[in-house]
């Protein structure tokens, strides 16, 4: 499907660093909430495939790899859908992203037929065919960017559809801390929690090691830098770096600050090349674009910035 497969291009998926994810436990000791670490075991995104429970929900911080790992693991499904097309016990994967959805939207199914027919062309009575008899895998991508006043809504839908589809699975992706801080959370009897973990030292190295001088050049920056350091264990930050010129990577502030930094430089290093394909299509003054890549910026996941 060319709407899925734009995805998978999208993040380059067989060239990025290997994500590395943990299981957590869901625990209520108190009044709320809270996560731990259920072991010490390290999961690669293959592992997901063979997970029984109804639902993987992938955690994570900002920039850490959360839609990477997911559009991952629906590309696994995909290929095998893709190499075995007469084993009707295979499922088709579709990535929904939540971010579309609104409290409009009384029924789950409803929503997910009407996406069907946007994004991957399908008719009426063919997404009903594929819903109803529970051919697809779901991959619903941002949990956290549905409107604030939705999400509990959107989890409430989500729920009522598991408990009419039954042999339905899906992959939800959500920030950590925002995943707390929703009224209503995913049926935790049917859910299985990955946490994606940030990027270690060893892969780093591995990853500089294939850039060249770049690599080598950044590699000595960060040497001597621990804020730096601790920037580049999101595959988000550690790309942008790759991809400013040493003189321009931040020396002064603290953490967020040269987080800021970052993205500015990214984005001023954008708008600093000519001819800039970007703003042939841009309805925006360069201005307006800017203010709108430091958005994107802060609030993508490496799936936008990926590492190549």
């Amino acid at each position: 499907d060319s709407f899925l497969t734009s995805k998978f291009d999208r993040i380059q998926l067989r060239n990025e660093i290997s994500l590395q994810l943990k299981t957590l436990n869901l625990i209520q000791p108190n009044d709320e909430y809270e996560f731990y670490e259920s072991s010490t075991d390290i999961y690669t995104v293959e592992d997901l495939v063979g997970e029984r429970r109804q639902v993987r929900l992938i955690l994570g911080e900002p920039g850490v790899g959360k839609t990477t790992a997911l559009l991952k693991l629906a590309e696994i499904y995909f290929q095998d859908a893709s190499n075995d097309v007469n084993n009707v016990n295979l499922k088709l994967p579709a990535y929904f992203d939540l971010s579309r959805w609104s409290n409009q939207e009384q029924y789950l199914d409803s929503w997910l037929i009407k996406e069907l027919r946007t994004n991957y062309r399908i008719n009426q009575d063919f997404a009903e065919f594929l819903l109803e008899n529970e051919q697809m895998i779901l991959f619903f991508d941002g949990l956290n960017e549905v409107e604030n006043t939705y999400q509990s809504d959107c989890v409430r839908e989500i729920n009522k559809f598991l408990d009419q589809y039954l042999r339905t699975d899906i992959v939800v992706c959500c920030r950590r801390e925002e995943y707390l801080n929703i009224n209503e959370l995913l049926t935790r009897e049917q859910t299985t929690y990955f946490q994606v973990q940030l990027l270690q030292e060893e892969q780093i190295n591995d990853y500089l090691a294939s850039q060249g001088q770049t690599g080598v050049d950044l590699k000595e920056r960060l040497q001597d830098n621990n804020l730096l350091q601790d920037l580049a264990r999101t595959p988000l930050m550690l790309n942008i770096m790759t991809q400013l010129e040493i003189k321009n990577l931040p020396s002064t502030g603290d953490l967020e600050q040269r987080r800021q930094q970052l993205i500015d430089a990214y984005v001023k290093q954008i708008f600093s090349r000519r001819p800039n394909p970007w703003l042939r299509w841009l309805k925006y003054n360069e201005d307006q674009a800017k203010h709108w890549l430091k958005w994107l910026a802060q609030h993508m996941e490496s799936s936008t910035f990926i590492i190549e």
